[in-house]
């Protein structure tokens, strides 16, 4: 409820917004497939692992992978769209962390409709 960090979310979600999508928009359609399956559907990495014939530690460090390489492509993004140097881009990820689940279930929504 602080009028501050409020201010600077909303300063940085257009930014912020911008960058994740085109970081969604990078990966392949079977990879946001996965994170559709894990974060939409709620499918277990079991069951994700049985989908695509490969076993749970491998659908685990998949996801695992997939999501890292959102959050970098996204820091790369605002550092550029920014000037943000490092130490404020962990600041800004540390802002709107608890709605990344949310982004992603927006974003992978909204693409499941295109594909």
């Amino acid at each position: 409820n602080d009028p501050e960090l409020a201010a600077v979310k909303q300063h940085h979600r257009d930014a912020f917004r911008e960058a994740f999508a085109d970081a969604i928009a990078k990966l392949s359609s079977e990879d946001r497939n996965v994170l559709r399956l894990s974060l939409i559907h709620r499918l277990s990495i079991d069951e994700v692992g049985r989908i695509y014939q490969i076993h749970r530690s491998t659908a685990a460090r998949r996801l695992a992978k997939l999501k890292d390489a959102i959050a970098q492509d996204t820091r790369m993004y605002l550092r550029v769209k920014l000037g943000a140097d490092r130490k404020e881009l962990q600041s800004l990820f540390r802002l709107v962390q608890s709605g990344l689940d949310r982004s992603f279930i927006r974003l992978l929504g909204t693409s499941a409709t295109r594909e």
